[in-house]
């Protein structure tokens, strides 16, 4: 039989097996009834929406329940604007309870809806081990936290998602005690709300214990707001575009990776960074852009021309053991991004072989190189047109290996950039990959 009592967990089922011990002596109805929560919240599309699962009472106070020994909720979730659950974790409240799990429900809650059923677990003590702190069998505050993936479906906008409690059999949003009258604490159905109670009943409940319908549940939601207004330009949001510290930060994402992205604000940093206006964000053609703008070479007004109009040829080539990166373009380049590989681990070096430029601080993880290469002023242009532009040196032998490049022209306009491979003693070039890896 499937309870919360404490008893015997399978872990691999998630299920709790209990044996439930005759009760005689009657417990008075707690009062005020313990309130379960849901959040209502708000979430974009694409995001994960949080909604917290949380107890307390209609006065505020400790509720008024014996102490308890477990739980189990069953949760029902638009299953069109939630397309999956991304995880549950155990809230403040129960950290040191022994067991929590959760697992999504194979069927649907009801046969003619759009609701996806999840359902949460957790046992304060298995086996009679470790006792949790006193306040944590009186739990108050967050039970758990419940993560949902929201659709990229644009059509969700400014729908509410329902997130709520549904009612199939007597442990459903249920709360049992470890006390010895083993009190099972189930919904009010006359109070709160509920999404679903098709085929509800109390028939299965262990005759073993009593049964005291306390809990008021109340149902939340998500509301799918629309995407906040973008500024082009503003990269970290600080309501001043096109200034040096959106600069640095775009520089940083060419040099470090997306980690530089706060994870809560990138819906809004990355659309952002499409500071020429092609469409395309997270280019070096922006972050040129970018570049001149707040240094003054460059005018918000102007109508730049169309991208990938002119091209950069680079041509590595192995020179006495070190690597040359040649490069041959149609017109001057004023920004390239390198991302290089070496399999060898080992740290690479690399010199600049012109005079009116400067690399801007390479950084190398494991044998991951990404370098940005660009004029020391803002009117200046590499000298790109057929030239020997950069020396690297790598510990190991074998190929270079350049894994992506961008590269833009003045004022920020993206070009085609191509790769020389000699292959079997013939020289073959490929359009590289502009993405960072």
């Amino acid at each position: 039989m499937r309870g919360l009592i404490r008893g015997v967990v399978s872990a691999a089922a998630g299920v709790l097996i209990v044996a439930c011990s005759k009760s005689t002596t009657p417990k008075s109805t707690p009062t005020p009834p313990a309130i379960i929560t849901l959040d209502t919240t708000s979430s974009l599309p694409g995001n994960i929406a949080q909604v917290c699962l949380r107890l307390h009472s209609a006065a505020g106070t400790a509720p008024s329940l014996d102490s308890l020994s477990g739980f189990e909720f069953l949760i029902c979730y638009d299953g069109v604007t939630f397309s999956a659950v991304h995880t549950v974790d155990p809230g403040p409240a129960i950290t040191e309870w022994e067991y929590f799990s959760f697992r999504t429900e194979q069927t649907n809650p009801c046969s003619s809806c759009d609701l996806r059923a999840l359902r949460i677990l957790a046992t304060r003590d298995l086996n009679d081990g470790k006792a949790p702190n006193p306040p944590q069998y009186i739990p108050e505050g967050i039970l758990a936290r419940i993560y949902l993936e929201v659709s990229t479906n644009p059509a969700n906008r400014g729908k509410i998602a329902q997130v709520g409690f549904c009612l199939h059999d007597c442990l459903d949003n249920s709360m049992s005690t470890a006390t010895a009258s083993r009190t099972l604490y189930l919904p009010d159905t006359t109070q709160g709300n509920l999404l679903q109670t098709e085929g509800y009943d109390t028939i299965d409940c262990p005759d073993s214990s009593k049964i005291s319908p306390v809990l008021e549940l109340r149902s939340g939601w998500v509301r799918i707001s629309w995407p906040p207004l973008i500024r082009r330009g503003d990269i970290n949001l600080d309501g001043d575009p096109f200034n040096a510290l959106d600069f640095l930060l775009l520089r940083d994402f060419f040099l470090q990776g997306y980690s530089v992205w706060n994870p809560e604000l990138a819906s809004r940093q990355i659309p952002a960074t499409d500071c020429n206006g092609d469409g395309e964000p997270l280019t070096v053609a922006d972050l040129d852009y970018l570049f001149r703008i707040f240094g003054g070479s460059a005018d918000l007004r102007d109508t730049l021309p169309g991208p990938y109009s002119d091209s950069l040829l680079i041509m590595p080539s192995e020179v006495g053991g070190r690597w040359v990166i040649g490069t041959r373009s149609t017109c001057p380049v004023s920004m390239l991004w390198l991302q290089i590989e070496d399999t060898t681990g080992g740290q690479i070096a690399v010199r600049y072989l012109g005079d009116t430029a400067s690399v801007a601080l390479p950084t190398q993880t494991g044998g991951t190189l990404r370098l940005i290469v660009m004029g020391r002023h803002f009117n200046q242009a590499l000298r790109t047109v057929e030239t020997d532009l950069l020396e690297i040196t790598t510990p190991g032998a074998g190929p270079l290996r350049i894994a992506a490049s961008q590269a833009s022209k003045s004022p920020g306009v993206s070009m085609v950039v191509q790769v020389a491979q000699r292959i079997n003693g013939v020289v073959t070039t490929k359009t590289i990959c502009p993405r960072l890896q």
